[in-house]
């Protein structure tokens, strides 16, 4: 089975304070992923990069193999297939 979302060396920045750092992990189509973590670790801030609400400063993500996410490029979170509640 091929990787259906793919996380690879991501950081978030916003203005001079790095909200996610080199974040790196994949979910197979069926998996279930969690986020754990303090306040402030950026579980949030990942969910938003993910569903297209936060740019990327390096890294990638990409779902069902076409990549959603560069430092280049933003796919419209209304072009994506995800959902965020």
């Amino acid at each position: 089975m091929s990787d259906q979302l793919v996380i690879k060396d991501v950081t978030v920045k916003f203005d001079n304070v790095t909200a996610i750092k080199n974040i790196c992990f994949s979910l197979e189509k069926g998996e279930i992923g969690c986020l754990l973590g303090p306040s402030g670790c950026g579980k949030t801030t990942l969910l938003r990069a993910i569903s297209g609400f936060e740019p990327i400063q390096a890294g990638l993500i990409s779902l069902d193999n076409e990549e959603i996410s560069t430092t280049s490029f933003l796919k419209p979170p209304e072009k994506r297939k995800v959902g965020m509640v």
